[in-house]
């Protein structure tokens, strides 16, 4: 069984779950089976057509073995069949936990708690405490083994505060700074010794050489320009939180530093600064608008900081709608759409008010 295995295996992704139907792991079996026969000599009448195929009945016993191994899930085709693994790991064959996976999936991950306790005869809590018993199980159990990715970033520029005022820094104190050999200063400056093509030569990398030189200074001045104003503009994020955060975009910036605005977008590509408010990617600052009641905009981030503020203050019982929520911020002078609404809950991970509801 070993192309068999290999092809199972080989179909194992990453996150633990098996990536092709189990059709199509023996269809690929049978052909890496029928390419390694036609590769080796065989005796007569011991072509491919007397080699045994691989069965879906033998896949589905292999599927089993690998099912057993640790961690508990490895091998699944779906969530589901993960989390029931893992169940039967534990010995819950019999709990209702296991009973709403097995039976009533579609139910369970839609959260429709009162269908469920009418279908079992319980009250809504216990379906949801019976829910809760899958908070433990470990949804992609594959992970556990993947190559760590830990990102570790020098921030370009630091903020700090400084007898209440914020200043601006560049970190670069570990990178050499680059400097014109004296040596070839000198040759080049020596009008006697050296003369001809050897002076043109040398003249020529000094000017480039300078010109490099111009050119990297004039981008750290540019990042601090840049930093300076995103300073000022954002003070009261930098004081209050990210619920302060002003909108602003590059060219607001370009202007003011009277640059062109893909200068700036060049050196506040893949920038990072440390603030009081942590590190972060100088891209972080730069964001739409939103009308507000008093004619000023609020910053789309800032929004979302708000969006998920009034989620994690609401009642579990009684979760807000979007409409609730449009609601709430327009009460805090800002003019928004529901769907817009939607869109930012989405993007923040956040559940609908029906799947965020708790009895």
């Amino acid at each position: 069984q070993r192309f068999l295995a290999e092809e199972l295996l080989g179909n194992i992704g990453e996150d633990g779950y098996v990536q092709a139907t189990l059709d199509e792991i023996v269809q690929g079996a049978n052909q890496a089976l029928d390419a390694y026969v036609a590769e080796h000599e065989f005796d007569e009448g011991e072509g491919t057509d007397a080699v045994e195929r691989y069965t879906m009945a033998e896949v589905e016993e292999l599927l089993r073995i690998v099912q057993q191994l640790d961690p508990a899930g490895i091998g699944a085709r779906d969530l589901r069949e993960c989390l029931l693994l893992q169940l039967r790991e534990e010995e819950q064959q019999e709990a209702m936990t296991y009973k709403l996976v097995d039976e009533a999936f579609d139910d369970l991950i839609s959260h429709r708690w009162g269908e469920l306790a009418k279908r079992y005869g319980l009250q809504p809590k216990e379906i949801q405490d019976a829910a809760d018993g899958l908070a433990h199980l470990d949804p992609k159990p594959g992970l556990r083994f993947a190559a760590a990715d830990d990102a570790y970033v020098t921030p370009d520029l630091v903020v700090e505060k400084i007898d209440g005022e914020y200043r601006v820094f560049l970190n670069d104190g570990g990178t050499p700074r680059l400097r014109l050999s004296r040596v070839y200063r000198d040759l080049a400056a020596d009008k006697k010794k050296f003369v001809g093509e050897n002076k043109e030569f040398v003249t020529e990398k000094l000017n480039n050489a300078t010109w490099l030189i111009q050119a990297i200074e004039q981008r750290r001045q540019t990042m601090l320009k840049v930093m300076n104003f995103i300073v000022d503009r954002q003070r009261e994020f930098f004081d209050k939180g990210v619920e302060y955060l002003r909108p602003l975009t590059l060219r607001e910036v370009a202007e003011v530093i009277e640059m062109h605005e893909s200068t700036v977008s060049r050196v506040t590509s893949q920038k990072y600064a440390q603030t009081p408010r942590g590190v972060l990617p100088l891209k972080f600052f730069f964001s739409s608008s939103l009308e507000t009641t008093t004619g000023e905009d609020a910053s789309a981030r800032a929004v979302k900081a708000l969006i998920q503020k009034l989620v994690s203050d609401e009642t579990l019982a009684r979760p807000l709608t979007d409409s609730e929520i449009v609601a709430a911020l327009k009460a805090r002078g800002i003019r928004i759409a529901r769907r817009t609404v939607a869109k930012y809950r989405d993007q923040l991970g956040i559940l609908s008010a029906r799947m965020r509801r708790r009895v």
